[in-house]
């Protein structure tokens, strides 16, 4: 490194874009990019007497080399590390279809239980009519989830919800089964309200949520009936 390079840039006074008179180092960027200090040739800074000593006269103009130029992030995959992922854009897919699921949300969950019951009819028999009411009211926010994956065109909000729900269900009680039912009973009911072309990513939706009630239902802790002969080894008699 030249004696020049080392020598510390003198400090100047210079004006920023804001008008206000500043004293330092002017900052610019290079043909590189990289962003360097500046002291102009021939520019005179009076500096106080703290430490930086008296008159200084730039007879050369100084580079300073610090850091490449701060870049902006803009990627539609990555997003900036410190707000999180990107959102999920609800108008990507189906917008017309996610909308036709929403306003056919009641009839769609009344389907849907029915076709659960027909499934499995000790649903029946487990449930009195204010917990068919809350089977009912299950299906309806099963259907809202998949109206937004429709729209999304992404099985991502079925999927997170049946994650998020999980919990909920094993803490009160209610098998994970009957919720795996209720998807099938809307899987059954959806042809009547969407198009052949529309029902893929309704489908797509239903069976990642499917599949995380699976996956919590092997979890301790689950509602349903188990086998009474596995429940006595497991119990050590």
């Amino acid at each position: 490194m030249s004696s020049e390079a080392r020598r510390p840039a003198p400090l100047i006074a210079w004006t920023d874009h804001c008008g206000h008179q500043r004293e330092g180092l002017v900052p610019r960027n290079d043909s590189l990019g990289w962003q360097v200090l500046v002291a102009r040739p021939g520019s005179i800074n009076h500096s106080d007497q703290g430490g930086r000593g008296g008159t200084v006269r730039a007879t050369g103009a100084t580079h300073l080399a610090t850091q490449p130029a701060p870049q902006t992030l803009d990627s539609p995959i990555v997003s900036h590390p410190s707000l999180g992922h990107p959102p999920l854009d609800v108008t990507a897919g189906s917008v017309d279809a996610a909308r036709r699921i929403r306003e056919a949300a009641p009839q769609l969950a009344a389907r849907a239980l029915a076709v659960a019951l027909d499934n499995d009819p000790t649903l029946r028999d487990r449930n009195d009519e204010d917990g068919l009411r809350q089977r009912l009211h299950d299906a309806h926010l099963l259907a809202e989830r998949v109206a937004v994956a429709v729209a999304a065109n992404d099985p991502a909000p079925a999927r997170e919800y049946a994650d998020w729900t999980s919990p909920v269900y094993r803490r009160k009680r209610v098998p994970l089964g009957d919720l795996m039912n209720l998807c099938e009973g809307l899987r059954a009911a959806l042809p009547g309200t969407l198009g052949p072309h529309e029902l893929d990513a309704a489908n797509l939706a239903l069976d990642e949520a499917i599949a995380q009630y699976k996956w919590h239902q092997r979890l301790a802790g689950d509602a349903r009936k188990r086998n009474a002969f596995l429940q006595f080894i497991y119990k050590g008699g």
